[in-house]
């Protein structure tokens, strides 16, 4: 399992409150938004996921998927994940403006790859940007900015093993953190395929970029008290856990493109 994770520099998010057991098994058949971020792939050298927020707030204020018009233009709140940043967030992100975010996106990514290849390694990498998120920063309202993103693949029509798996682990997630009252320091959330259904349930954890496999609802615990820096117990996350499945730092950047490769609305 370990090393099996996609090569990608950047990761997009497509946020939508349609509920994961009616999503397609091809997200594009629904959402002509992610296919046209898909041909963006090669240029920000990313992968693009569907995500459905556990925040029922935010989630009402997300977009449906559109099962009678795929075509049809479609605005999807976004976040936007490069290396070494932190998650930029767009508020409205359509085919028709995807082009116009284009530089802003391709500098991030390029950004990431230049401070990355600057490090001795993925291990420096994986120790800085963890230690930025432990340096806990907040506004002038005390609000916590900097909050650790836990990203569950629950994709049962891609894969039944991803449904069954992927949500009793998401479930063991929400209930673990509500318990806990950590709200204020982790994002957890439904995405689409990711690919590796063998591992499922399959955990991806950003900013970091670390992705997980096999995970079951009684390592959560653990796991988070790993992630949250709490010392104590077996550690489960970082290259030494049973459930590392490898991470965006194992894999150099090449130069972005400075063409618009694009994607065409």
């Amino acid at each position: 399992m370990k090393g099996k994770v996609p090569a990608h520099q950047s990761l997009l998010v497509l946020y939508t409150k349609t509920p994961t057991k009616f999503w397609p098994s091809d997200i594009g058949s629904a959402s002509s938004l992610y296919q046209n971020a898909l041909l963006y792939q090669k240029e920000f050298q990313g992968k693009v996921l569907l995500c459905r927020s556990s925040s029922n707030g935010f989630r009402e204020t997300c977009s449906s998927l559109n099962f009678t018009d795929a075509d049809s233009p479609q605005v999807h709140k976004a976040t936007f994940f490069a290396k070494m940043a932190n998650p930029f967030y767009i508020n409205a992100l359509a085919s028709g403006n995807l082009g116009d975010w284009a530089k802003e996106l391709r500098e991030r990514t390029q950004d990431g790859i230049d401070v990355v290849n600057m490090l001795e390694g993925p291990g420096q990498a994986r120790s800085l940007i963890r230690s930025s998120y432990k340096s806990l920063e907040y506004d002038k309202k005390r609000k916590l900015v900097k909050k650790i993103w836990v990203m569950v693949c629950t994709h049962g029509s891609r894969d039944c093993r991803c449904g069954e798996h992927g949500m009793a682990v998401y479930g063991a997630f929400i209930k673990e953190i509500s318990s806990r009252k950590l709200w204020h320091r982790f994002n957890v959330c439904e995405v689409s395929h990711v690919g590796g259904h063998a591992y499922a349930a399959n955990v991806l954890v950003y900013p970091y970029g670390d992705w997980y496999g096999t995970m079951r609802p009684e390592d959560i615990p653990s796991f988070i008290d790993s992630i949250d820096g709490i010392e104590g117990g077996e550690s489960l996350s970082g290259p030494q856990s049973p459930l590392w499945r490898g991470s965006w730092f194992d894999q150099p950047g090449e130069p972005v493109s400075e063409g618009d490769q694009g994607l065409r609305a």
